[in-house]
């Protein structure tokens, strides 16, 4: 039986719950709300992630996004600030920013993400994630 659609608030609140515990690299709780089968996707500066930024699979995204955002990070250090989402229940839009300093010690200041989430059922099935390039090469020094 398939799952139920989410309202748009719940939908809203599950991207929100799902984002906040990233932002706290609460990592098993992003997962519990992860898809067996999600794709992440991280647009632009994915040349420099592993498989050119698309994870395919709970697996690969545990190893490649989740896990590596809190190598990325000092953690302690960061604040993720949610500015704008809206849903219409089966996916979710969210403008947020980063804010805080990379594991390497550099200010990574206010860069500015929109992702499109979108889900089955209660879990989180597709991320495509932009942000600013320029702020993000140039904090995390990619050349």
């Amino acid at each position: 039986m398939a799952d139920q659609q989410l309202s748009p608030q719940q939908a809203v609140n599950l991207v929100r719950e799902w984002w906040t515990a990233l932002g706290n690299n609460q990592q098993d709780k992003v997962l519990e709300l992860l898809h067996e089968d999600i794709i992440w996707e991280v647009k632009f500066v994915g040349k420099w992630l592993p498989s050119e930024g698309v994870s395919r699979g709970k697996q690969a995204v545990a190893k490649n996004c989740i896990e590596m955002f809190g190598l990325m990070y000092d953690t302690d250090r960061l604040s993720v600030e949610i500015t704008n989402m809206i849903s219409d229940g089966r996916s979710v839009v969210i403008e947020f920013f980063i804010d805080g300093y990379t594991a390497s010690g550099a200010a990574y200041e206010k860069v500015e993400y929109v992702s499109i989430v979108e889900l089955e059922g209660s879990k989180v099935k597709h991320v495509r994630e932009y942000m600013d390039a320029l702020k993000a090469t140039s904090a995390h020094q990619l050349t």
